[in-house]
């Protein structure tokens, strides 16, 4: 029985006190029948019963407080998850309404290069616009191209590409994250020093002078020899002003067979 149930049971009981006990002594009490005692005994028996009837009624009322928590609780996760779904189908609505709202790849009337198709066509499609100074034209084809074809040995100049493109509509904040993606899926390239540079450049254009001199300075560091470095060298003794023209710089990389 628990502790609790025993502790209460030895309250109503009564329990005599030694100070009880001290007067029992000298008190003369008449012998207490047999029947008495049965009858005390049936009463602090039925007063048992009772105190153990509440407990058991009180331990039944928490579980059913419990069960009733841990049942909303359950509802709650149920409609959480709904929700998630729910939000998760509309992001997919908002995608396929965007791209049914993107310009075609290729505009009416361009002529298509003969035996070109996938990244090859879409990466010479990119050059010339990039090429004519139409920067917002070549956001597409090179888009599709890195999406589509990820392994194509194109991909990396493309994303160069598309960080010059995004800078010259003054987009800094795409130009740096597709710098960046550069650095990070390419590690072991060799014109890395151009992602470094126009990271630069970027944080220059936005005014954030102390970023763009510790990516200047970072790229020294790691490419010392490379044209980027010498350029954000003379920058860094303000020797030379930051380019504006990001294509300019990086074109010769891409240009490239």
């Amino acid at each position: 029985m628990n502790w609790v149930v025993i502790s209460l049971l030895l309250i109503v009981t009564g329990c005599k006190t030694s100070g009880q006990l001290a007067r029992s002594k000298n008190t003369y009490q008449e012998p207490v029948s047999i029947k008495t005692v049965e009858n005390s005994s049936q009463t602090n028996s039925a007063s048992d019963e009772n105190l153990v009837r509440e407990y058991e009624m009180l331990k039944g009322e928490l579980e059913n407080q419990r069960f009733k928590t841990e049942s909303e609780k359950s509802q709650l996760e149920l409609k959480i998850k709904d929700l998630e779904t729910k939000n998760k189908s509309l992001v997919e609505e908002i995608q396929k309404l965007r791209s049914g709202q993107t310009q075609p790849i290729i505009d009416a009337g361009t002529q298509i290069p003969a035996g070109k198709s996938g990244a090859p066509l879409l990466w010479e499609l990119a050059l010339k616009d990039l090429n004519a100074g139409q920067f917002e034209k070549a956001v597409t084809p090179l888009s599709e191209l890195i999406k589509n074809y990820p392994k194509d040995a194109k991909t990396f100049s493309a994303t160069l590409a598309l960080a010059a493109a995004h800078f010259q509509l003054s987009h800094y904040d795409e130009s740096v994250l597709l710098f960046n993606q550069a650095i990070d899926k390419y590690p072991k390239k060799s014109d890395l020093a151009f992602a470094w540079f126009g990271q630069g450049v970027a944080f220059a254009q936005m005014k954030r002078a102390e970023d763009s001199k510790l990516f200047f300075e970072e790229l020294v560091r790691r490419y010392p020899k490379s044209n980027e470095a010498k350029l954000a060298q003379k920058i860094l003794n303000k020797k030379e002003k930051v380019p504006s023209d990001l294509v300019k710089i990086g074109s010769p990389r891409w240009q490239q067979p």
